[in-house]
């Protein structure tokens, strides 16, 4: 499968575009809109300046390869909603962290037992000075999340 239109957006939505490097919460240099590593391998560093139609390339670059490796984690058939809701998951926590999540196991598991939401807001946290703390950002990211996958339309909180 591949993210829709609707996916993207909800991806670029809480992504945001920053044109110059910033650091993110947890500290990695981000650029464009979401992008911590360029296509080449080199990793964003101080000072690196971007334009929109670049970020865009780099944030279909980056989702691409998030789609292969969430593809390989799943061991059922989602309908395209659902799919863009992990895909957008994928992206912000990290493949690895997907692979490892709950979220991953209940739906390979179909697991009906449990509240999607809830377990979408498992990941709403940073670790701030070494303390994770709820993030309200993160918590309204994956309401969304939550709500694509279970109402097929995108909601921003």
């Amino acid at each position: 499968m591949t993210i829709s239109d609707k996916g993207l957006a909800l991806i670029e939505h809480y992504e945001g575009f920053q044109a110059w490097a910033y650091k993110c919460p947890a500290g990695v240099w981000t650029i464009g809109i979401g992008t911590t590593i360029y296509p080449d391998g080199s990793h964003v560093k101080e000072l690196d300046r971007i334009s929109y139609n670049k970020a865009k390339d780099y944030l279909l670059h980056d989702v691409r390869q998030t789609e292969y490796q969430v593809n390989a984690m799943l061991k059922v058939k989602l309908m395209q909603c659902q799919y863009d809701a992990l895909v957008s998951f994928a992206y912000n926590v990290g493949c690895n962290a997907f692979r490892q999540s709950s979220l991953l196991k209940f739906i390979n598991d179909y697991r009906t037992d449990i509240s999607i939401e809830d377990t979408f807001l498992m990941w709403n946290k940073i670790t701030v000075n070494g303390v994770k703390k709820v993030s309200k950002g993160l918590s309204n990211r994956r309401r969304s999340e939550a709500w694509l996958f279970l109402n097929n339309e995108v909601k921003y909180f």
